[in-house]
């Protein structure tokens, strides 16, 4: 999904294994930029920066950066879009 974040528009995923990934992510986990830490636990961790999220929070791509934002900062930082 498109989110607002300040004044950029960027992508963003709630991690989860219940719903099939979008297209930008099923890529990172085809490139190993991320990877599943734990399934049992939907723990996702990023490499680059070194970060781990839980099912709930949400991965972030801005251009080819990505980040992982816990569920209570995305909530008051970022606005979903549409």
């Amino acid at each position: 999904m498109q989110v607002k974040h300040n004044d950029m528009i960027v992508e963003a995923w709630q991690i989860s294994d219940d719903t099939a990934p979008a297209v930008w992510v099923q890529d990172a986990l085809q490139k190993g930029i991320v990877t599943w830490q734990s399934k049992a636990d939907n723990q996702l961790r990023l490499h680059e920066p070194d970060s781990i999220g839980n099912c709930g929070d949400y991965l972030i791509k801005n251009g080819p950066a990505f980040k992982i934002v816990k569920a209570p900062e995305f909530t008051s930082e970022y606005q979903t879009l549409g």
